[in-house]
């Protein structure tokens, strides 16, 4: 059993400059107070239900008010149960002085709930995109000004959700429907005689024959795989411990471009990671990779596997022909590796020439492959006015 309270303040920001400067007692001069005002922003306290637990949280909060003089809104804050029961509830509700809510509940614009959200509970995600739009004014905008509205407003509201939730396919079709019906009709809906080319063809970018609009399933995949990333990349984070759940496709994403440099080989993944000259064992021995059980795979590591040789008891016997030449090839390339002690592997994402993450790069892997479009550059590049370029856009695919 656990709860949670919603509460100003970031408590753990204050301490930690208090820790490092070694005073508490002069944290009401008016300096810090502009300081912590910086971080003041909504936080969440997790703890126990129980007496010990509530009154240390309470002396917790008090302490934070009488030093920085931001004292904590009890009737603006909340009390969530996780599994707790109604005596244990009243115990805190009682010894906080804040009242209790249920879920679901929003928490920094975000709806949190115990379950995976569902369309209805993303309505309002829906309804804010929708009421961006200046209908009164869509008369009299282009459609190349609509869309410069729909890259700049429509296809950012939903970013920010995208990055910490897999939306559901019904919310990203109603955004679409939103932003394909202002293009063409400048209001919430068009029907399909009333648009001039396919949403597939627009939402791909301008040098492969599109307008460039965000394609807003693949950009949701491409934003989440920021946070496998994180975990393999930064494990001093508090959550890398944890397993989370993203899209299958933003893991994928991360397995493809993170690329790992294997020092004492204790983080990387012997089976998953591209730790062999930028190759997964996967794609030099697929046969032999198609053997190894699923926990296995994803969980020995290259310290665990090279230690004598631990990996190769995973395969299992009975090789074909063709397995075996696969098995030997790579035990080639396994052996001509060596651990060194002391030295932390590194991992890179090979699609960026700074080798660090960013969600450009993950969205345009979506396009690759596609034909460069002839007329692109004579549409995109001229410097004729943007009503004139997107008339010849439209000109240029018979529409």
């Amino acid at each position: 059993t656990m709860l949670f309270i919603l509460c100003m303040e970031p408590l753990r920001a204050l301490f930690h400059y208090a820790t490092e400067k070694g005073m508490l007692a002069p944290l009401a001069r008016s300096g810090l107070k502009q300081w912590v005002s910086m971080f003041a922003d909504d936080v969440v306290v997790f703890f126990k239900p129980n007496e010990l637990e509530a009154r240390t949280c309470d002396a917790v909060l008090q302490l934070f008010g009488q030093a920085s003089g931001l004292v904590v809104n009890r009737n603006k804050s909340m009390i969530m149960p996780i599994r707790c029961s109604s005596n244990e509830l009243d115990l805190v509700t009682n010894n906080l002085g804040c009242p209790s809510g249920a879920f679901p509940c929003k928490y920094l614009s975000l709806p949190l709930t115990l379950r995976k959200q569902t369309a209805a509970q993303l309505q309002g995600l829906v309804d804010k995109v929708g009421d961006a739009l200046p209908l009164w004014k869509a008369a009299l905008l282009p459609k190349s000004s609509r869309l410069l509205l729909i890259q700049s407003v429509l296809c950012a509201i939903p970013v920010h959700s995208m990055l910490v939730m897999d939306l559901p396919a019904k919310t990203i079709s109603a955004v679409t429907k939103i932003c394909r019906g202002f293009l063409w009709c400048g209001n919430k809906e068009a029907h399909g005689g009333n648009c001039s080319v396919s949403w597939e063809v627009v939402s791909t970018p301008k040098w492969a024959g599109g307008l460039g609009i965000a394609n807003l399933k693949w950009l949701n995949k491409a934003l989440q795989a920021r946070w496998p990333w994180l975990q393999k990349y930064d494990k001093e984070r508090p959550w890398a411990e944890f397993q989370i759940s993203v899209l299958a496709e933003a893991n994928a994403l991360v397995q493809a471009a993170a690329i790992s440099s294997v020092g004492d080989g204790k983080s990387t993944i012997f089976w998953e990671d591209k730790w062999l000259d930028g190759s997964r064992i996967g794609d030099i021995a697929p046969l032999i990779y198609d053997r190894i059980p699923r926990r296995i795979r994803q969980s020995m590591r290259v310290s665990e596997a090279l230690n004598n040789n631990s990996w190769v008891a995973s395969i299992g016997t009975e090789l074909s022909a063709e397995a075996l030449l696969q098995f030997l090839r790579l035990w080639l390339r396994v052996v001509e590796t060596q651990l060194l002690e002391n030295v932390e592997d590194t991992v890179r994402w090979s699609w960026e020439s700074n080798g660090q993450f960013s969600a450009r790069s993950a969205y345009a892997a979506r396009f690759l492959g596609m034909e460069v479009s002839p007329e692109a550059e004579f549409t995109w590049d001229s410097r004729a006015p943007l009503r004139c370029r997107f008339f010849s856009w439209r000109a240029l695919k018979n529409r």
